[in-house]
């Protein structure tokens, strides 16, 4: 699986939202797909996932391979990423089932 621009295909399968298409990299390739990958600004495929279509269940299939999601895009949680993709169920996964900070900040307060 190969990086372009920084960004690995497993980063853009979550950012447009595939769900059946990440299981099948990760299923297919395994740890040549990583799902703990973060590019060079620090986006992870938790805040990619977040973003996407089909976040929520994009979420639940992370969060059952075990994928770390404490990292920040330039100050950011995943959790701001949904906030700001409108995905209500993103959200709502992130908050109730990741059980992340709802109060968490961004870089900027």
């Amino acid at each position: 699986v190969h990086e372009v621009n920084d960004c690995t295909l497993v980063l853009a399968v979550a950012l447009y939202g595939r769900a059946e298409c990440l299981r099948w990299l990760v299923d297919t390739f395994g740890a040549r797909a990583p799902l703990n990958a973060i590019d060079n600004n620090g986006t992870g495929v938790v805040h990619c996932a977040a973003l996407g279509l089909e976040s929520a269940d994009m979420l639940r299939f992370l969060r059952e391979r075990g994928v770390f999601a404490n990292n920040r895009y330039d100050g950011w949680t995943p959790v701001h990423a949904a906030a700001q993709a409108g995905s209500r169920e993103g959200l709502r996964c992130l908050l109730e089932e990741w059980q992340m900070d709802v109060e968490a900040e961004d870089g900027d307060g």
